[in-house]
């Protein structure tokens, strides 16, 4: 049986929230309007975040949080949205991908994009042919 991947969604606006939900309805989708700490992430294997607004307090930045994620959960991907894309250069470094909120299409593709390699290290690990280590994302996504 092909595995769904759990995906956390955090984002203080509603559109973006619905936009998430309508597109991703495949997948086992959690969509939050912040994140109170970053062992909120622990059952999940992706995590798309803005920055502004989705941090414990809804109206404050979530790098912290989000950088907080990066250092207990290595392995999970990281895609961080931003409205202000030098935002988006500060945390290019440590995150796996970056959007600009203007890129809905390009959210679409970069998430497509973490679920196709998922499933191909998953078929891979069925057929005793995966050479990573860790978790499904570890290092290959």
């Amino acid at each position: 049986k092909e595995r769904t991947f759990n995906i956390l969604a955090i984002d203080d606006q509603y559109k973006t929230r619905q936009y998430l939900k309508e597109s991703f309805q495949s997948e086992c989708l959690t969509v939050i309007e912040a994140i109170p700490t970053p062992l909120f992430a622990e059952g999940f294997d992706i995590i798309i975040s803005d920055l502004i607004g989705a941090g414990p307090g809804k109206k404050e930045n979530a790098t912290q949080i989000l950088q907080g994620i990066r250092k207990r959960y290595p392995y999970k991907y990281l895609i961080i949205m931003s409205s202000e894309p030098l935002l988006l250069v500060e945390v290019a470094q440590w995150a796996d991908a970056t959007i600009t909120k203007t890129e809905t299409d390009s959210l679409y593709e970069k998430l497509s994009v973490a679920l196709l390699k998922g499933r191909v290290i998953q078929s891979q690990k069925a057929l005793g042919e995966f050479k990573g280590t860790g978790s499904d994302f570890a290092g290959l996504l």
